[in-house]
């Protein structure tokens, strides 16, 4: 993709032309600066994320229709997802015997409802999807930001059959190099090196790459952090983007929720993910997957807290009712759901 380059560049303090190797000062013995694996800076990953939305169609306001499935059952309850670029979305649960769940998302506040009740602890049904929506490099760090992910840190890992690029993840961060130039008197550091000066290259750390960690490389051990209970600090916000396409391929939040976003298809004219699963610590994992994505007329009134109380009236898992295109998603407390959803 246009903008991203895997080539490692070196920057030093003047304009030296980079060489496969230097000769290191007061012997035969060479440095060699070619990484093993090479990552772009942050801020152009997140910039190709961006022209990848744009590419998939995906930067207005969409509807998601979707069956939920409990860990690997059938489904349980047929739902309405809809998300907005700016970081707003509702979802609505329909199940067997006329129950009724709605989430609502408002940035990072998340609330929820059953059957026009509060719910005190919600499942994290409604993942942060306006990600996927954003149409520019600034809007998408801003999302970065509302998410609690660090946009500065990059790294590799492997993410199924291929590579991701990791943002926000200190553990699995590129250490990019710190180089001091120590050349002779009579060099002009703002001239070409023409090779007759010794050239030293003092405390070079990681080059500008890193070797893919394991998939699973906890940021303070997952398994352990499970058996202790939840802790807000042993879990980092991230980004997972593959290295081919710049998709978001899974997102990480900061109390331990993962959601894993499955290969992104045709719907009609834009792509979007199949399906999506979501594991939160010390609960059955739970999935999504996607019958249709179309564009929606959402304005901001219908991502409100009086939608996500009114009184339910609604279609069965077998029959859902078609929902008016201004409508938007909702975010959902949890008490665990009853047998049936």
């Amino acid at each position: 993709m246009q903008g991203l380059s895997t080539k490692c560049f070196c920057a030093i303090a003047s304009p030296l032309v980079l060489l496969g190797t230097l000769t290191v000062l007061g012997g035969a013995s060479l440095l060699p600066l070619r990484a093993e694996a090479h990552v772009p800076r942050a801020e152009r990953v997140i910039n190709a994320v961006a022209e990848s939305n744009v590419k998939g169609r995906r930067v207005r306001a969409l509807r998601y229709r979707l069956k939920l499935h409990i860990g690997d059952g059938p489904p349980v309850a047929a739902g309405d997802l809809v998300t907005h670029p700016t970081g707003l979305a509702r979802l609505e649960l329909r199940a067997s015997g006329g129950l009724i769940e709605r989430h609502i998302l408002l940035g990072d506040q998340h609330s929820a409802a059953r059957n026009a009740r509060l719910l005190v602890r919600p499942r994290a049904f409604l993942p942060p999807l306006f990600v996927l929506q954003s149409n520019s490099g600034a809007v998408l760090r801003a999302a970065l930001k509302t998410l609690g992910i660090d946009r500065e840190l990059v790294g590799l890992a492997p993410c199924g059959e291929s590579d991701c690029y990791v943002i926000g993840d200190p553990t699995r961060a590129v250490r990019r190099p710190l180089v001091r130039v120590v050349v002779d008197e009579d060099e002009d550091v703002d001239g070409d090196l023409d090779g007759e000066n010794e050239v030293v290259i003092e405390g070079v750390a990681d080059e500008a790459g890193s070797k893919p960690e394991p998939e699973d490389k906890p940021a303070k051990s997952r398994e352990a952090s499970e058996e202790q209970g939840p802790a807000e600090d042993q879990y980092f916000a991230t980004l997972w983007v593959d290295t081919v396409k710049h998709q978001v391929r899974r997102i990480e939040s900061r109390d331990g929720v993962r959601v894993v976003l499955g290969p992104y298809v045709s719907f009609e004219h834009l792509k979007a993910p199949l399906w999506w699963s979501i594991e939160e610590p010390g609960k059955r994992p739970v999935r999504f997957e996607v019958d249709s994505v179309v564009e929606v007329n959402a304005p901001a009134a219908a991502f409100s807290k009086t939608w996500l109380m009114a009184p339910v009236t609604g279609p069965t898992p077998e029959e859902p009712a078609e929902e008016p295109t201004e409508e938007a998603p909702a975010s959902d407390p949890e008490p665990p759901l009853p047998p049936n959803l």
